[in-house]
């Protein structure tokens, strides 16, 4: 049984249920991509990402919560599916993603 936030989520084919961080290996498997893209994507910072268990090495494991790569798909969505997508979210969460922007807003305003 998907939770309320999965169904808020565009494409549960997508969705990895009940996970709270990924690989890099398991995202771009997902999506379709290389690894070598994923990697470019979090230099990029277009996903966010944890650096975790360095190693003796001096090598870092790479974590993406689920939420950065929620995020990611969200922001990537194209076309009529974006407006479909939002009107489908519940009110509560339309009006937490109005709050959100507008506080964003606020900060660009100052700067």
């Amino acid at each position: 049984m998907p939770t309320p936030h999965q169904m808020e989520f565009p494409f549960a084919s997508l969705d990895f249920p009940g996970r709270t961080s990924l690989t890099i290996p398991e995202v771009a498997e997902r999506l379709g991509l290389s690894k070598h893209t994923i990697h470019r994507l979090i230099e990029q910072e277009e996903i966010a990402s944890l650096a975790v268990g360095a190693s003796r090495q001096h090598r870092t494991h790479v974590r993406i919560p689920v939420e950065a790569y929620r995020d990611y798909v969200v922001k990537n969505i194209s076309g009529p599916h974006r407006t479909s997508f939002l009107r489908a979210l519940p009110p509560k969460t339309l009006r937490q993603l109005i709050a959100d922007c507008e506080f964003c807003l606020s900060l660009i305003a100052q700067s």
